[in-house]
């Protein structure tokens, strides 16, 4: 699952997406079930958004980053019938949270840093840390081309809402 396949962008995927699909589903190719799942996310139809979630959490198995944040994202903030993490309450789900948002932004991944300054916030599985969201939001905003890309924004949202911008 290490993602050998030509599929590395949103692109890519939605211009050949059955095969794509075939990439994630026959071989269980990790960058394929990334970025199938986010296509599938952006639908309107709960039962593609589920086939999403279970497609990231391939994703992340396969050691996409983004998938593992995907993942912990949706079962924080994103209900979707038959996801049963996602119904879970606030404090049932912590123990979901914390981790899958660790390695991605250790890794690189802005929102995996802005998903987990969210948990440093909120005190999910970890005590609540003002200054270290404060801190996890300005890398999130480090990592990206600038502060229009989507999780530059919701840090600097947040960093607002807290007093620290």
């Amino acid at each position: 699952m290490t993602g050998s396949t030509a599929f590395e962008t949103r692109a890519s995927c939605r211009a050949d997406f059955l095969t794509c699909l075939d990439a994630c589903t026959d071989n269980a190719d990790a960058r394929a079930c990334l970025q199938v799942s986010i296509l599938l996310e952006q639908t309107d139809n709960d039962d593609l958004k589920l086939a999403a979630r279970y497609g990231h959490a391939v994703a992340c198995a396969g050691g996409q980053r983004s998938g593992c944040t995907n993942r912990g994202g949706g079962i924080r903030n994103v209900r979707v019938d038959g996801d049963r993490l996602s119904q879970l309450s606030l404090d049932e789900k912590a123990s979901c949270l914390f981790d899958p948002f660790t390695l991605p932004c250790k890794d690189g991944d802005a929102w995996g840093c802005a998903m987990l300054g969210q948990a440093y916030l909120q005190g999910e599985r970890t005590a609540e840390n003002t200054t270290r969201a404060a801190t996890l939001y300005t890398q999130t905003c480090t990592m990206v081309a600038g502060p229009e890309v989507s999780s530059c924004a919701f840090a600097t949202r947040r960093l607002d809402q807290i007093g620290q911008n």
